[in-house]
């Protein structure tokens, strides 16, 4: 090899050292994340593994409910559209749902899903209204007394009971509140909520329906805290998550010429997306522990589980993130965990530690 051979090498070697440092320094990677002063528990007992992937073909699709073998996804754009996937086969069945309804209000695509089997609600916060039907007749009825208010999220507890969170004009805040067809129809729950800065932002958060232990829960976005109540949102505890975030970072701007309130800066959220499984709470972190692999929680997202039961944190695992994105809502049902990723539904296995013991002890006795 000649010396200006040698020379070409070597300032090829370091232009492609330079290439790859300036790569590094503007990727994710590189980014200081700040170690939260809390530790995870990884328990090796914890296995997720992928079982099989959809191509929903459009990234509209949201989980609606999940029964034993079946998950439900609602569309944004098409709010009277239900997909149906079947586990573990992952056969689909499209179905439309229609309204007793002469005319759609415009804003009809604001319609949201959720399916309580044998039955789906589609809910319009600002109409506002609940119609409720019948997966084997696909119509739905009516289901919200006149008068009732305005609502942000509702959710199915039993065939004639919804929670909601609502805006209470007394308060001027979000409250829980119970929708029934008996008497009284609508009944604001206030207190539960627990107000921090604005009564609006600051307890923003998570409505879930447990229904193996008939528990409502409510997981707050900005703050370590989560709420368990009965059907009728009787508050039975409050507990916390792991990580020390115990006020909600909120900064509310008013506008006065136009008569609201909004986020004057965007908070962190602390608790990013949730979901119930039989005594288990699955929370996904966007906080890094002190113990835990920077690499790992880059790679995608961090959920955390919880005992619901006695309000104890379990342990953690990572989900890798897929397609170039992060789920966009995920369910856990029995040995499965379901995730969307932009157009894609994907099914994993997921075995929890006292499902493997559970395995192990059968596996000596056989």
């Amino acid at each position: 090899m000649t010396r200006q051979q040698i020379i070409i090498l070597t300032g090829c070697m370091a232009f492609g050292i330079v290439v790859l440092y300036l790569l590094y320094s503007l990727s994710p990677f590189a980014a200081e994340i700040p170690r939260e002063s809390f530790e995870r528990n990884f328990d090796s007992f914890v296995s997720v593994a992928e079982r099989g992937d959809i191509d929903l073909k459009v990234n509209s699709f949201y989980i609606a409910g999940t029964s034993k073998k079946t998950v439900y996804l609602g569309s944004y754009s098409g709010p009277l559209h239900l997909l149906q996937v079947t586990i573990p086969s992952l056969d689909t069945l499209h179905m439309n749902v229609g309204l007793d309804t002469v005319m759609l209000p415009e804003d009809y695509r604001v319609f949201r899903m959720k399916v309580d089997s044998p039955f789906f609600y589609l809910s319009h916060g600002s109409m506002p209204g609940i119609f409720k039907g019948s997966l084997s007749t696909r119509s739905a009825k009516n289901f919200s007394p006149k008068g009732a208010p305005f609502f942000a999220e509702a959710v199915p507890v039993s065939g004639s009971r919804l929670a909601l969170k609502s805006l209470s004009r007394e308060s001027n805040g979000s409250e829980l509140a119970t929708l029934t067809l008996d008497s009284p129809f609508f009944e604001f729950k206030p207190d539960i909520l627990e107000k921090q800065v604005d009564g609006i932002f600051c307890v923003d958060g998570n409505l879930l329906y447990n229904k193996e232990i008939n528990r409502i829960v409510y997981v707050y976005a900005y703050r370590n805290e989560y709420m368990i109540a009965d059907t009728s949102l009787n508050l039975i505890h409050r507990f916390h998550t792991i990580d020390t975030f115990s006020q909600a970072p909120i900064k509310v701007a008013n506008i006065k010429s136009k008569s609201y309130r909004t986020l004057a800066t965007p908070p962190a959220r602390i608790n990013v997306k949730s979901c119930v499984s039989e005594n288990r709470l699955f929370i996904q972190s966007p906080l890094l522990a002190k113990n835990e692999d920077k690499m790992e929680f880059l790679k995608g997202c961090t959920i955390d589980v919880y005992d619901m039961v006695r309000g104890t944190y379990l342990y953690s695992f990572h989900l890798e993130a897929k397609y170039n994105h992060l789920p966009s809502s995920f369910s856990v049902v029995g040995e499965n965990l379901i995730a969307i990723y932009d157009h894609h539904l994907i099914l994993y296995s997921l075995i929890l530690p006292e499902q493997n013991h559970q395995k192990t002890l059968v596996s000596q006795y056989n």
